[in-house]
């Protein structure tokens, strides 16, 4: 393809000491443009092709592996490819080579960045809360310079796992709802968001793609994905419904938190029909509780979409799933900056 690539690319999810790969099972990779032409330029350098915003869908990138697309604004898209160290290295090469800059090879000196800083640490901690997405990241952030200052020097595997975590109040987290059709995820999305981004109706199947949008839960930012309802039974093996399905799968699979949603009729999808990994978060949400006084008792939480009943409790058990508490309050040091590990004592 002619033309010289205009956008920047940076791996989100963390990756191990050789720097081989993802250390998850899926990671996720963030393209970004200054503008909207140049974004639809390195997408289609990408094999991504067309994505309008909020849309969602699986893309051959590069033409080395699978991966679902979803497009948020109009000057950023993210990929979710397998995590593998041979797929990432591929993936980082391709890229390097097709003239994407990589934006997240900071060099380890710091001094130059934030001259105002204190030190090391506080240039780090400064270049964080720059890019960070979340509200609750500002609190934890501002306390982490003196938490390094003064912690016993540890190795990046003990404060990784840690990372993982508090790493998504800097990059958005993806959370995908998935459930039935009809069962209210359209309504449930635009009463969170306050505004109208799903459309919705009584008909089963109104939603027939898959939308994107960012969205503030209890102080933690995340990429919110609502999907077409899956379909059982004879409706099951329509082509179109079958090609929905798998992508729904995908796109579960790459999320970091499922919230199975369900009403009064439908129940909830168990985890094989909706192929989940081993171990993924799952939160159960029990939608439309103002058409039934029967909920499930499996339910998590219990919700309204019309009368706003149970939404901030739904927004408070995201955030405490992705982000526990006892995280954001343990003072301990958090690896939000690998170039951390690099100051001389």
């Amino acid at each position: 393809m002619s033309g010289r690539v205009r956008a920047t690319f940076a791996i989100e999810t963390p990756w191990t000491g050789d720097g081989a790969g993802s250390s998850s099972a899926i990671a996720v990779v963030r393209i970004s443009a200054s503008t909207r032409d140049e974004l639809e330029s390195a997408m289609a350098h990408a094999g991504v092709g067309s994505l309008n915003v909020g849309q969602v869908g699986l893309r051959r990138a590069f033409d080395i592996d699978d991966a679902v697309a979803a497009r948020f604004d109009e000057c950023c898209v993210y990929l979710t490819p397998h995590g593998g160290p041979l797929i990432m290295q591929r993936l980082r090469a391709a890229m390097l080579a097709a003239g994407f800059v990589e934006a997240n090879q900071a060099t380890t000196d710091t001094s130059d960045e934030y001259p105002e800083a204190k030190d090391h640490y506080e240039a780090c901690m400064l270049g964080a809360l720059a890019r960070a997405a979340s509200p609750l990241a500002v609190d934890a952030l501002l306390r982490q310079p003196e938490i390094w200052r003064s912690s016993t020097p540890s190795s990046g595997e003990r404060l990784r796992p840690r990372a993982r975590v508090m790493n998504r109040l800097l990059s958005p987290p993806m959370v995908v709802a998935v459930g039935a059709a009809n069962v209210g995820k359209s309504s449930l999305v635009n009463a969170l968001a306050r505004r109208m981004v799903s459309i919705t109706a009584d008909e089963p199947g109104t939603t027939r793609d898959h939308v994107g949008v960012l969205l503030e839960l209890a102080g933690l930012v995340v990429r919110w994905i609502d999907m077409p309802g899956v379909r059982t039974g004879a409706d099951a093996a329509d082509p179109i419904e079958l090609e929905a399905s798998e992508l729904a799968r995908e796109v579960a699979l790459s999320a970091d938190l499922v919230v199975i949603c369900g009403d009064h009729r439908s129940g909830f999808l168990d985890a094989e029909m909706i192929g989940l990994r081993r171990g993924q978060l799952v939160i159960r949400c029990a939608t439309r509780a103002d058409l039934s006084e029967s909920t499930s008792s499996d339910a998590d939480v219990i919700t309204s979409a019309t009368t706003g009943a149970g939404l901030t409790e739904l927004a408070l058990a995201i955030r405490r799933v992705l982000v526990p508490d006892e995280q954001l309050e343990i003072n301990e040091p958090w690896l939000f900056d690998e170039r951390l590990l690099d100051n001389p004592r």
